[in-house]
């Protein structure tokens, strides 16, 4: 059952279309984890990865993309490197013909994973910031190419995200 906090960010109200949110989560002990939190938010989870159920999951959410559902993923992949835009989303959202959109997030307080990609959890009480960067349509260029242009603007998005969630704090 979701939490009163869940139930509140989504009851977005009737003058607003929601459309399906599918999220790619790999099928890790830490996906599970991620599985359950979005479901709270009345999230889709779609498990699989480059090394695991990839196949599957691209194909459930090219189907889920034709139906008008909105996909999110994270763009470096389940080894990284950091904020290095992998070629699977751009060769998704090529076949998909939608547009790609940087998205980035920061929150204070929270803790920051040692883990490679250094994700972090806001802590309870937690002011959140989310910036959304512009859309970017692949042209059925080089992925390479616009992999470097994404990941530029994903840095852009996290990092005004950094300085919007903590203007007027002192350091």
């Amino acid at each position: 059952m979701p939490s009163a906090w869940a139930r509140f960010w989504v009851t977005l109200g009737p003058e607003i279309d929601r459309k399906e949110g599918l999220v790619l989560v790999s099928r890790s002990r830490d996906g599970a984890l991620i599985t359950s939190a979005l479901k709270d938010y009345g999230l889709t989870p779609v498990a699989g990865s480059s090394s695991r159920g990839g196949r599957e999951a691209a194909r459930r959410m090219l189907h889920g993309l034709r139906a008008g559902s909105v996909a999110v993923m994270v763009p470096d992949g389940p080894r990284g490197p950091r904020r290095v835009f992998s070629e699977g989303a751009i060769r998704l959202a090529t076949i998909a013909r939608v547009p790609i959109v940087p998205c980035g997030a920061y929150a204070i307080p929270s803790r920051r994973l040692s883990s490679w990609d250094r994700m972090i959890f806001p802590l309870p009480f937690a002011r959140c910031t989310a910036v959304v960067g512009m859309p970017v349509v692949p042209d059925g260029g080089e992925p390479s190419i616009l992999a470097h242009e994404l990941a530029a603007s994903l840095n852009t998005t996290m990092d005004e995200a950094v300085v919007r969630c903590t203007a007027g704090r002192a350091p």
